[in-house]
Formats: C-alpha cells, sequence, structure tokens
C-alpha cells in the first residue's frame, strides 16, 4: 500500500516516489536512478507547472509529502516545490535559477534540523539575488505537517535576507 508520485519534466515521466500508507518496514521508495529517464535526486517537483506559471513566491521544501500543506492552503500567486534531498545537486540548482526567473522570491522552508542547510544553501545560491530563508514555527517539526491557518501566516509573513 503506497502512494505514488509521479515526477514529469517537459510533459513526460521521468521518475516517481512512493510512500507507505499506514505502517511498513520501507517507508519511502523511489525508482532506482538506474530505471529513471532522470533520477528523482536530479529533479524538482511540479517543475513544469511552476515554470509555465511562475508567481509571487516559490518555496522549496525537501520532500513531497512537505508540499502538500502549501500547495492545498497556499495562496494562488505561491508555488511550492521539493528537491527529494537535502542536497541539492547542480542540475537541481539550474532548475531552481530558472525558476528564480519567473517568482518574484524562491523561499528555502527547511525541517528544522536542517536550517544550517538551508542557510548554507542560500550562500551556494548568493548569484541568485531573490532567494529567501524562512523557519517554521516552532511547534512545528515539518513542513508536511502545517495547517491551514500557519500555512496562510507563512505566506503572509515577510522573509529573511
Amino acid at each position: 500500500y503506497r502512494l505514488i508520485i509521479p515526477v514529469y519534466f517537459e510533459k513526460k515521466l521521468v521518475s516517481w516516489t512512493g510512500r507507505t500508507i499506514g505502517s511498513g518496514t520501507l517507508r519511502y521508495k523511489d525508482l532506482s536512478p538506474d530505471k529513471s529517464v532522470i533520477p528523482l535526486k536530479e529533479s524538482l517537483f511540479d517543475f513544469d507547472s511552476l515554470h509555465f506559471r511562475g508567481g509571487t513566491r516559490l518555496y522549496l521544501v525537501e520532500g513531497a509529502f512537505d508540499c502538500f500543506p502549501m500547495h492545498l492552503h497556499g495562496k494562488a500567486r505561491t508555488g511550492i516545490t521539493c528537491s527529494f534531498t537535502v542536497n541539492l545537486s547542480e542540475r537541481q540548482k539550474y532548475l531552481l535559477k530558472l525558476l528564480s526567473e519567473r517568482f518574484d522570491e524562491v523561499v528555502i522552508l527547511p525541517d528544522p534540523k536542517f536550517e544550517i542547510k538551508a542557510w548554507e544553501l542560500k550562500n551556494e545560491l548568493s548569484y541568485l539575488k531573490n532567494v529567501y530563508v524562512q523557519i517554521l514555527p516552532k511547534h512545528v517539526e515539518d513542513p508536511g505537517t502545517l495547517t491551514k491557518q500557519e500555512v496562510r501566516d507563512l505566506v503572509r509573513a515577510s522573509v529573511k535576507k
């Protein structure tokens, strides 16, 4: 029993990730890199749609399930993507650069345990002038657990430069 999330690039299925529903020994399972058209950790979730539409603010989170609350409750011009990892590849950085040209702000929204990594990534992306870091409220352990009101508050808040 898994929920499968397909990953597309240029309207082609390039990989997928899945998560066990209920209890299981293997919580996440991805298509192996050698079977992927583009390996999962070389992709950004929902790239085609985000690049096509652009918007005011794009959030970058770690996992696909972290995207759901923001996708459901964010404003119309707010986008959400994930890198499927905390360490972005060069290809992912390039894709993020392309998205940064379509959004006013790109906001890294890390899990609390990866806040330092988020600031390091912001420094690595210093050539992009519209990348910021936003920290989750103290009681929230993961972007995937945000409530409707917490999403609305995050989207309304200013981000740290």
